[in-house]
């Protein structure tokens, strides 16, 4: 784990130095980075005030857990914060969506257990106030965001000419169902409405997600007994990218059986050393 440990020790050092002035920035732990397609201005009560399809800077620093950092088609597990529709949005079947609800009642969940505890700021209660109205969807399509059928269903494809094509069409992957959103929070204190530019925000979240971890055991490279990962980022290359540095989430094929009964008998890295160190490799 010699290169793991170079790399940790990497980041540990450039974030010594002022970290203001590094260009790129390093990713904080605990985070990673999407292509919004909406973003959503609200107030600091929670309360609606614009949106705009992302059509010039689109990449997004969001909070992201384990699950969520490496999730896929089969384990859809939601960020914390920024997502997709499916997650953010109450009124996402009432506009055609076609994944379950049980994904938007599982992230209020979560984002509430954020805000009542000691590490919420104004920015995440406010949209946890918006959210909680369930709208989301319902506002884009007043504000002129997102497009609706004769049905009051989300258009999938334009279909129109190619002259009258709406901004969320020129920009979007795929429908607009799966559109991400990320949001601005006027009246804040610090000034800073870009949540996802928020160091406070970022902060807040980190010291959130470390008080909830448990799993502790002997990390082989501090030599620490620490939280430690079970699922190592990706993304390495691009935002795109699932290819791996670190994986034992194979049972059936031959990536530690033979030779261990379990993954953890192979290694355990500390969670916030896998993620400095994957993260200082991505830098």
């Amino acid at each position: 784990m010699s290169w793991m440990n170079m790399l940790y020790e990497t980041y540990e050092n450039v974030m010594r130095a002022d970290a203001d002035d590094i260009k790129p920035p390093l990713l904080p732990i605990a985070h990673t980075t999407q292509n919004a397609d909406v973003e959503v201005t609200i107030n600091i009560d929670g309360e609606f005030i614009g949106s705009t399809v992302v059509d010039g800077d689109k990449q997004t620093l969001i909070p992201c857990s384990e699950a969520s950092a490496s999730r896929s088609g089969t384990n859809p597990v939601h960020h914390p914060l920024m997502d997709k529709l499916q997650y953010l949005a109450g009124d996402y079947t009432e506009f055609g969506g076609e994944k379950s609800p049980s994904f938007h009642i599982k992230y209020m969940e979560d984002l509430r257990d954020w805000c009542d505890s000691g590490y919420s700021n104004e920015q995440i209660r406010a949209i946890y106030k918006y959210l909680r109205k369930g709208c989301l969807i319902a506002d884009l399509v007043k504000d002129g965001t997102l497009i609706c059928d004769d049905k009051n269903r989300l258009l999938k494809k334009w279909t129109g000419s190619k002259a009258d094509t709406p901004r969320i069409f020129k920009t979007i992957v795929g429908e607009q169902s799966n559109a991400f959103v990320r949001f601005r929070v006027s009246g804040v204190n610090d000034g800073v409405t870009a949540v996802w530019q928020n160091k406070q925000v970022q902060r807040d979240y980190i010291n959130y997600y470390l008080s909830k971890q448990e799993n502790k055991a002997f990390c082989y490279v501090t030599g620490n007994v620490i939280p430690c990962s079970d699922n190592h980022p990706s993304k390495l290359r691009n935002t795109g990218d699932k290819a791996k540095l670190i994986s034992a989430n194979d049972n059936a094929g031959f990536t530690f059986r033979g030779r261990f009964t379990d993954s953890k008998q192979a290694v355990q890295v500390g969670y916030d050393v896998s993620q400095k160190a994957h993260n200082a490799l991505k830098w």
